[in-house]
């Protein structure tokens, strides 16, 4: 997959297409690539989020989506940017996500992340947005 930008795929500013597009396409952005990993790997982990990184503040700091997961009881990171993966050994999902979030620079830094329940969402099949299909169950304050 190589990466687009939602306005140059769909003419949108931001749409979360179902895995099977994106794979159709052979293009998406990182929330694209963090739904393929959850469907791809839903029936092998005990839970999984949508986690997408934001900063309310700045304007120059585009939102960033990932894929955490719980496996034998610990969390990880499955993300587009290489620097992000972390394998599964975080004891909360809170602390993964403050982890992906250091390897940023300051600058780039996000400031909060909200939590994105998929239960129930084909996420293979179709062509509507998956956004308003997914529930929206916690967020956070990150640390500077």
């Amino acid at each position: 997959l190589t990466y687009k930008s939602d306005p140059d795929l769909y003419k949108k500013k931001d749409f979360w297409a179902p895995c099977g597009l994106t794979y159709q396409n052979r293009a998406g952005d990182c929330e694209d690539y963090a739904i393929c990993a959850a469907a791809s790997l839903e029936k092998d982990v005990e839970e999984g989020y949508i986690i997408v990184l934001f900063d309310p503040v700045s304007k120059d700091t585009s939102d960033h989506a990932v894929f955490a997961y719980r496996l034998n009881n610990r969390w990880g990171i499955n993300s587009t940017g290489f620097l992000e993966y972390r394998a599964p050994h975080f004891t909360s999902l809170h602390e993964a996500v403050i982890d992906i979030n250091s390897v940023s620079t300051q600058s780039e830094r996000y400031r909060q992340y909200s939590i994105y329940d998929y239960a129930g969402v084909d996420l293979v099949n179709g062509k509507d947005d998956l956004d308003g299909k997914m529930r929206r169950v916690g967020g956070h304050t990150l640390p500077p």
